[in-house]
């Protein structure tokens, strides 16, 4: 019986014996993080115990590890066998490695490093262009970075000094920026370095993707053509707004010496907007002439519709749908109540629209500023068409 209950106590003393409590003191406040590990670390751990206060007591610790403190805050990190240590306080003096430091690839291309700094060599892929190495030797190191240029394995070797939280770049031929791949990379591909360059100057893939890209530029081409005839007069005036200057046929009418009566041209189709006070007029049929009746007078400056003229005084002449105007278009409901002004100074008659809902045009264009009108222009109130002569 007494046999029995010794051998327990025995193995309970030796794993008391293994594990002890560890009281830190770090000096002071700061940002420690504390962990062990039985190898040297060769990235930052995941797991430890963080703490910002002066003293840090950890319940246990194996006695077969190493205990870590990282100064998050300088960037170094101190170390001490854990077997035998009931308390440690930490000395700036015990901060000997480095914690973190990094190396850019220039330019950023998939590579993988290899940093030796004359304790330990670690090795690290760059897949962005850049690679953290942990628990440094502080002082010279070498770094050697390999990549592909050209489908053939590259090295090339720099001496970096490494510092807390410090940074190193290492500049790669240009060249080779396009096609670089780690060899991590090619390996995974299942393709050697010869065989990918092989793939990518097949005569026969250039040819391929010659003629998709001729035919997507072909059809792209067409397909432009095409909505363009479909939607010619919206296109030409949205080109109009942005100051393009559209060609238009030559008109028979500007040829001739005398004007004469001149029998309007249908406006291009546009939505028609029925105004508060108007009967509304269906959008199915085609523009109507304004019902008007104007005075036939001979010579002088005028605007035409059918056979009907107006000759243009010296001064203002308001047109609108409003009674009692220079020009008032009662019978068309897409004229605004006051529309538009003709101007006329000499033989020099100006248009200027008054934002009207229906919009003021001539030849086509719609006018947003003064426009001086010339013999045989076109010129439209909504929807409402007369010519201009003189």
């Amino acid at each position: 019986m007494r046999v029995a209950l010794f051998f327990p106590l025995l193995l309970a003393a030796a794993s008391a014996a293994a594990q002890n409590p560890v009281l830190l003191d770090f000096g002071g406040p700061g940002d420690h993080l504390v962990f062990t590990a039985q190898t040297p670390p060769n990235v930052a751990p995941e797991g430890g115990t963080l703490t910002k206060e002066a003293n840090l007591e950890l319940p246990s610790a194996p006695g077969n590890v190493t205990l870590y403190v990282w100064d998050r805050e300088a960037g170094r990190i101190a170390t001490r066998p854990v077997k035998g240590v009931t308390a440690w306080t930490v000395k700036p003096a015990d901060y000997k490695d480095v914690a973190e430091f990094k190396i850019l690839v220039e330019p950023a291309r998939p590579a993988r490093i290899v940093l030796k700094d004359g304790r330990r060599e670690v090795s690290r892929l760059a897949d962005e262009g850049s690679a953290t190495f942990f628990f440094l030797k502080p002082g010279k190191a070498e770094a050697t970075v390999e990549f592909n240029q050209d489908g053939k394995p590259k090295t090339i070797t720099q001496i970096v000094e490494i510092s807390p939280n410090g940074t190193a770049s290492i500049a790669l031929p240009a060249t080779a920026a396009a096609t670089a791949s780690s060899p991590e990379s090619t390996k995974a591909a299942g393709a050697s370095p010869g065989e990918a360059k092989g793939e990518a100057s097949s005569p026969v893939g250039k040819i391929f993707s010659y003629l998709v890209g001729l035919a997507l530029v072909v059809g792209g081409g067409y397909a432009a053509i095409r909505y363009y005839q479909a939607n010619k007069g919206q296109m030409d005036q949205q080109l109009e707004k942005l100051g393009v200057q559209v060609p238009k046929p030559p008109d028979a009418d500007l040829t001739t010496a005398d004007p004469g009566p001149a029998i309007p041209k249908p406006p291009e189709p546009v939505q028609k907007i029925v105004l508060d006070d108007a009967a509304p007029t269906p959008l199915a049929a085609a523009p109507v002439a304004a019902a008007v009746s104007l005075p036939k007078l001979g010579g002088g400056i005028w605007l035409a519709q059918g056979s009907d003229r107006i000759d243009l005084p010296q001064g203002e002449t308001v047109v609108g749908r409003e009674a009692g105007l220079g020009l008032s278009l009662m019978g068309e409901t897409s004229v605004s109540r006051k529309h538009a002004t003709l101007t006329r100074v000499g033989d020099t008659v100006t248009l200027v629209d008054h934002g009207s809902t229906n919009g003021s045009f001539v030849n086509g264009a719609k006018v947003t500023s003064s426009t001086i009108l010339r013999a045989g222009d076109e010129v439209r109130f909504g929807q409402a068409t007369f010519r201009f002569g003189g």
